[in-house]
């Protein structure tokens, strides 16, 4: 076997059997290969993704930044960048990813000619962080409302956002009434 034909074999071997998603994207958003693990993780077909661009699957507010930061990589104000973005999967479910894009460049012109795409699926870790805060906030309010002493939570605009129910007790009123009402 020719030896560049060799290493092509062994980059797309590479591609296609990597634990993460890797993509190649056009400089218009448009995908021009994605590997298997990148359809698992958004939960469509090779074929799917492939007729969709990048931007409509980005969640929308994040789209912005995301185009913002491939235009400071086409300026060469920077050579990768790394993000965490939302996109929306094939059951409509939201996907936490981490992306890192790099620009991929001509070989003969040096000019830009693809983005490459290394992303891996942060759902998991998010919900477990989510389920952290859930239980955590149990626990608290658990331990709060054992004692006897009034407690209460503020939040940036001075609203009560929790109180105890020796608070509830004393003030007749439950979490959420405005302090003036006390």
């Amino acid at each position: 076997m020719h030896f560049a034909a060799a290493r092509q074999q062994a980059f797309r071997v590479m591609f296609e059997q990597a634990g993460f998603g890797v993509a190649q994207v056009s400089l218009d958003g448009q995908w021009l290969a994605v590997n298997q693990a990148l359809c698992n993780i958004l939960g469509y077909s090779r074929q799917e993704l492939l007729s969709r661009s990048l931007p409509q699957l980005t969640r929308f507010d994040d789209v912005e930044t995301e185009l913002g930061d491939c235009r400071r990589l086409l300026d060469s104000h920077i050579q990768s960048f790394s993000s965490e973005k939302r996109h929306l999967r094939g059951d409509g479910r939201v996907a936490w990813l981490k992306a890192t894009i790099t620009l991929v460049r001509d070989h003969v012109s040096g000019g830009p000619a693809s983005y490459l795409a290394v992303v891996e699926d942060l759902t998991p870790h998010k919900k477990q962080v989510q389920q952290v805060r859930v239980d955590g906030d149990k626990r608290f309010r658990v331990l709060a409302d054992s004692i006897s002493e009034v407690f209460f939570t503020l939040d940036r605009e001075l609203r009560c956002t929790y109180w105890n129910k020796a608070a509830e007790s004393l003030s007749g009123q439950g979490a959420g009434t405005p302090l003036e009402r006390w």
